[in-house]
């Protein structure tokens, strides 16, 4: 089974650090201890992105309470209301391009930008509270800076197959007849 496979790799992984010939041929003729050649993975792809895009709708989540409750619930930092917005927008900027890899920053950067603007603008509706453009630019420059500062740390999804360039098992690229007309 995948666990009794994962806990032998475990426990193997020390042993092919001290270059055992017998584990490391053991390792690569099974298919579930190789994925732990080179040390313990913390986390499947799919339970990473997972965790990510939890913590990124969170974040989300979090700015949406904090923009909208009465000023006298508000507690504030000992930062600049500024670098507050700067540091929310930066934070959740970078989950939400961690967690959607196959989704282009600007998007990312441009939806978050937006939700900083109708954030200021539902200010309206809470006690006490005004909304301010300051609020929504310093905003989008937290979710600018730090879209683009995560962008290149973040994986790509795989790229689907092109329908132009297909591999039809012989091993030779074979263009589409109808690609050109």
């Amino acid at each position: 089974s995948i666990r009794s496979g994962e806990r032998e790799a475990s426990a193997l992984w020390v042993s092919t650090r001290s270059s055992v010939p017998e584990a490391q041929k053991r390792i690569s003729g099974n298919p579930v201890l190789r994925r732990y050649r080179d040390g313990p993975v913390l986390m499947s792809p799919a339970r990473r992105l997972l965790v990510l895009r939890f913590a990124a709708w969170l974040c989300v989540a979090l700015i949406a309470y904090l923009s909208l409750i009465p000023r006298n619930m508000e507690v504030r930092t000992s930062l600049l209301p500024g670098l507050e917005h700067v540091l929310a927008y930066g934070g959740t900027a970078g989950f939400m391009v961690l967690a959607y890899p196959g989704r282009p920053t600007w998007l990312i950067i441009g939806a978050l930008c937006a939700y900083s603007g109708l954030m200021e603008f539902l200010q309206i509706l809470s006690a006490g509270r005004h909304p301010g453009l300051d609020g929504a630019l310093w905003s989008s420059a937290g979710a600018i800076m730090g879209g683009l500062s995560i962008a290149p740390y973040r994986r790509r999804p795989d790229p689907k197959p092109n329908e132009q360039n297909r591999d039809d098992g012989d091993g030779h690229q074979d263009r589409d007849e109808h690609a050109g007309t």
